[in-house]
């Protein structure tokens, strides 16, 4: 589940895939690497919240926090940087195109490189576990209530039909009861 929320998360923010969802990625991958420390941060974080001996002599848990978010700040650097270098020639290409969000606060003249590096490095965490916890919601209150996960059901095969063709915005916006579940799941949540 958290390999699926953080693929999430980087197709929302960076309209590009991690590529973690890939069953035969070897531990020391790049994507797997990132995953781990997109957990580990959380989880250290809070722990170095509740124990405070860190701040006295360095733990391991500070150790692993620190080496998480150097993980992930160099990643996210990297990436931000590769957009910085294709940004002019994909806006020459397609001037009308739909900036991802990244894109977006690249040209917010106010935003320093280090500025975005850092909401990255917390958007990858922060949302990759706010997104796991939703879908694991959604999934624990479709399983209680099965007459709802067949409506929805019976409204996607209505809707879309066993086609395996990309699913378009017009067959979205048709997932009228979807879009009621998921709002629904997100009111046990809030």
């Amino acid at each position: 589940m958290s390999k699926f929320a953080l693929e999430s998360i980087c197709i929302i923010s960076l309209n590009r895939r991690l590529g973690s969802l890939d069953p035969n990625l070897p531990h020391n991958s790049e994507q797997m690497k990132c995953k781990r420390a997109a957990q580990d941060l959380l989880r250290c974080n809070f722990e170095c919240e509740e124990d405070l001996t860190w701040k006295i002599y360095p733990t391991k848990t500070s150790k692993t926090l620190q080496e998480s978010l150097k993980t992930l700040t160099e990643v996210c650097d990297r990436t931000l940087w590769e957009f910085k270098e294709g940004i002019e020639e994909r806006n020459a290409r397609d001037p009308d195109r739909r900036l991802n969000m990244v894109e977006q606060l690249l040209l917010d003249q106010e935003l320093s490189h280090q500025d975005i590096v850092t909401f990255m490095t917390d958007l990858l965490p922060g949302g990759s576990e706010t997104t796991t916890s939703t879908l694991i919601v959604l999934l624990y209150l479709l399983a209680k209530y099965p007459q709802v996960q067949a409506k929805d059901q019976e409204e996607v095969d209505r809707v879309l039909g066993r086609d395996s063709s990309p699913i378009t915005a017009k067959q979205v916006n048709q997932l009228s009861h979807i879009r009621a579940t998921m709002k629904e799941s997100f009111s046990g949540i809030v």
